[in-house]
């Protein structure tokens, strides 16, 4: 069921649409971390993950939106920046697949200091 927007919903919209019209979509590729923060890791880096500012995404340099991290070298990147300019490699690291999460696994590379 596909709601038009006139308040009532219509089953036939969606078998009018036809595949031509259908656009690509980009799938995030998302893997869960392979280590987290400990306590002590957490407890060494308390004022930078408090106080500090974010690190812009590294591809626009900019600071707007939800911010992701690349599993492989923790560099923050945008959702946007990632499916937009449909990056498969690394460009910091050079890995062959990048895959961003959500977890700041490496603080100094998410944050910095006022």
């Amino acid at each position: 069921v596909i709601n038009t927007g006139s308040g009532s919903s219509n089953s036939s919209s969606a078998s009018s649409l036809k595949p031509s019209q259908s656009k690509p979509v980009q799938k995030m590729v998302y893997k869960a971390p392979q280590k987290v923060l400990s306590m002590e890791e957490m407890k060494q880096n308390e004022d930078l993950l408090v106080e500090g500012d974010l690190i812009p995404c590294k591809i626009c340099d900019g600071n707007l939106g939800l911010l992701k991290y690349a599993q492989c070298c923790n560099q923050p990147i945008h959702l946007v920046c990632y499916t937009d300019k449909k990056i498969t490699v690394c460009p910091w690291c050079k890995k062959s697949e990048l895959h961003v999460i959500s977890e700041v696994l490496e603080p100094k590379k998410a944050f910095k200091m006022p």
